[in-house]
């Protein structure tokens, strides 16, 4: 070893006249130290979330998308998966109708995105299956195989069934009181009506009236509900005026002046709702034709069952005398997914390719666009690139190729923004820390002026000096780097293997997520140990530049 780096460590580690330095030096060296390892644990955690949400948007959604011209329906699309179908970069497409519908049930209406599938296509292209928590697939084109749905014990499969259940008695329950309270209402107007009449037919005496009779009433007040001769339930009874909309039916009641959910959807006004208890058995013709795949949080809100019926309402329907009237349509569901993400599993709905084209009266060759599986997802912007090239070799022109990048960019650039944003803010953490460095060398130089001045007059010249206060620098900078890279990895082996429980109700996960990059490691670690060095080089600087005469004299 060079004696200038020896003499270094002397000074940096001297417990007889150097003693605040070597403290002020160990607490940099602590603080280096933590400054990476936070620096490197939020990364792996804001690494691990980013993870985590493109996981989920990635599970129901293709790696690349191919639609028409500006975002537009697709024409043919049988040409183009014949293309994808032979391409090397794909794994699976999938043919898909998307569109925005209402989704109606006996207690809740809720909007959704109904997503028209082709099923055997879409298990490969997409990770669905991975996301079924009840039901099958196989039952969107058989519905009627859903009303069997239990498990072989005969109870309910999963422990919400029978929590809802329980929350439709207590529905059922609550109407069939309120109808009791409306009955007695009604006995009470009555009463009142009468008595009013007995009290009118007491009053005599006035100006050409006869004794009992009723008075005459005039202005506004001739327009009052008490003298209307209608009952007065009829009279607030308005549900087979076509113009309003009806409210929601009482569970175990009829629609309120709707149609009946299985026919055609033509009558005018908003159809009805499904009755609770209204699902046929198969074989007497009143099974929905047609299946829907339902999300964890959209279930809750409508409180349906595998086995129910449900409405999906689109607003451009029929043609009626009063205008265009929604068309609605019968479905049983026959299944609920559960991805995790929250915009998925609370406004998403899949049923077939042409239960899709039935109800929203698109023709066979138009689909929404395609969806592809890639063979790498961290490639798929290169596959894109392929796929459009081959795509465009084949005749198929009017269409757009674009990966998951394009598609979530705004969401991605946001999640990268703040992940920048957070790591530089860390990143200032390192920058103090490497300040006390200066400090410390700063000191050293100070205390060390008469030994500077006696290296200079044996013959040492300024690189020799300068490098022994930069191997002080390198030291603690090192050693802050070293151990701040064991406690931040430490740290995240424990986050993966242990875990750090998060409550699922609010973060859609039950630990926090952790992705450790190596570049981003590496990175940290080199930015402190640069930043040390860097702090060094001014105070080492002076060092050599100190005159050894001034030196000498002083002491």
């Amino acid at each position: 070893m060079r004696y200038e780096y020896t003499i270094g460590l002397r000074y940096l580690l001297s417990k007889r006249s150097a003693r605040e330095p070597s403290v002020i030096a160990l607490l940099t060296v602590a603080g280096i130290a933590l400054a990476v390892a936070v620096h490197i644990v939020v990364l792996a955690i804001m690494g691990g979330f980013e993870a985590d949400l493109r996981e989920k948007i990635l599970g129901t959604r293709a790696h690349v998308l191919v639609t028409g011209p500006q975002h537009g329906v697709l024409v043919e699309p049988e040409r183009a998966l014949e293309v994808l179908d032979a391409a090397r970069d794909v794994t699976g497409a999938a043919p898909f109708i998307e569109s925005e519908v209402m989704i109606a049930s006996p207690t809740n209406y809720s909007g959704m995105v109904m997503r028209g599938i082709d099923r055997d296509r879409a298990l490969v292209a997409s990770r669905l299956a991975d996301y079924v928590v009840e039901g099958d697939l196989a039952w969107l084109d058989e519905p009627w195989r859903a009303l069997g749905f239990v498990q072989p014990d005969g109870f309910p499969a999963p422990s919400s069934r029978t929590d809802n259940r329980m929350a439709n008695d207590e529905l059922e329950e609550l109407s069939r009181q309120a109808a009791a309270l409306e009955a007695e209402l009604a006995e009470l107007r009555r009463a009142v009506r009468e008595l009013d009449g007995e009290l009118d037919g007491e009053l005599d005496g006035e100006p050409g009236e006869e004794p009992g009779a009723a008075p005459t009433v005039t202005g506004a007040a001739a327009g009052s509900r008490w003298d209307d001769d209608e009952d007065d339930d009829d009279y607030w009874d308005r549900s087979d005026d076509p113009v309003l909309m009806p409210g929601l039916p009482l569970p175990g009641g009829g629609g309120d002046g709707g149609e009946d959910i299985h026919d055609d959807g033509d009558a005018f006004g908003m159809p009805a709702l499904p009755e609770p208890g209204a699902t046929a058995q198969p074989g007497r013709g009143q099974t929905p034709r047609h299946g829907v795949f339902i999300g964890r949080e959209l279930q809750r809100t409508l409180s349906v069952l595998v086995g129910d019926t449900v409405n999906l309402i689109v607003p451009d329907g029929d043609l009626g005398p009063t205008g265009l009237m929604p068309r609605s349509r019968p479905f049983l569901v026959v299944g609920v997914f559960y991805t995790g993400y929250f915009e998925y599993d609370n406004a998403m709905g899949m049923v077939s390719l042409n239960a899709a084209r039935a109800l929203l009266d698109w023709p066979h060759d138009e689909v929404s666009g395609i969806e592809i599986r890639t063979r790498s997802i961290n490639h798929a912007d290169e596959a894109a690139g392929r796929i459009e090239a081959q795509l465009t070799a084949a005749g198929v022109t009017d269409v757009e190729v674009r990966d998951w990048r394009v598609l979530n960019r705004s969401l991605f650039a946001a999640l990268q923004l703040e992940k920048v944003a957070v790591g530089a803010v860390i990143g200032i953490m390192i920058v103090v820390s490497c300040l006390l460095v200066l400090i410390v060398i700063f000191m050293i130089v100070i205390e060390k002026r008469r030994e500077i001045a006696v290296l200079k007059a044996i013959g040492a010249s300024r690189t020799t000096i300068a490098r022994i206060f930069l191997t002080q620098g390198v030291v603690m900078g090192g050693v802050g780097s070293a151990v701040g890279l064991v406690l931040g990895m430490g740290i995240v082996a424990y986050l993966v293997y242990v875990g750090y429980p998060l409550p699922p109700e609010v973060y859609y996960i039950d630990r926090v997520p952790v992705e450790v990059h190596a570049i981003e490691v590496v990175s940290v670690v080199l930015i402190a140990l640069t930043s040390s060095i860097a702090m060094t080089v001014i105070p080492a600087w002076l060092a050599a530049r100190e005159d050894p005469v001034s030196g000498l004299r002083e002491d």
